[in-house]
């Protein structure tokens, strides 16, 4: 699991890549990376996007990446955002329908022994009282030996009042 790789030029963005490389030579056996948000500084500059991704292609063609929605992701100041679009056009996820946030950005798959979710801490009360009915169907519905839900705001982060997201 990796978070917060954002920056403002290519130079953070090789260190995202660095970092990585370094991860994979530590765990070559690595089958998927997640990634909890803060991909990128400026989730509507496709310039941003691009250095990400460019940072790291050779790891990246191998190594499919389970992302999830993060601040940085999600700016909409100017309205241009307001789905995540930039987020849902780079990955081929699943849209569950029953979630309430934006298709693609709440999701869950099985890998061996675990069932993991993942959620979208990025949208409202209301869509969050959504996510975690959903996520409640959805861990009763597997049997896996391990549940492991991934977001980007923790339930009592340190930076940011996660008290919403907490309670809901």
């Amino acid at each position: 699991q990796i978070t917060d790789t954002q920056g403002s030029d290519t130079d953070d963005y090789n260190l995202w890549g660095k970092t990585l490389k370094a991860a994979l030579a530590s765990f070559p056996d690595a089958k998927f990376l997640i990634h909890t948000g803060d991909m990128v500084d400026n989730g509507q500059k496709l310039s941003h996007w691009e250095m990400f991704a460019g940072a790291a292609i050779p790891e990246l063609i191998n190594l499919p990446i389970e992302p999830a929605v993060g601040n940085h992701e999600a700016v909409n100041s100017n309205g241009l955002n307001p789905s995540n679009k930039y987020f849902t056009d780079r990955f081929n996820l699943p849209a569950e329908s029953n979630a309430g946030a934006p298709p693609g950005t709440v999701y869950s798959f099985d890998y061996g022994y675990a069932h993991i979710a993942v959620l979208n801490t990025e949208c409202s009360g209301e869509v969050l009282k959504k996510e975690a009915a959903w996520l409640l169907a959805d861990m009763a519905d597997t049997n896996s030996t391990w549940k492991i839900v991934a977001l980007h705001r923790g339930l009592y982060g340190a930076t940011y009042d996660s008290a919403t997201v907490r309670k809901l």
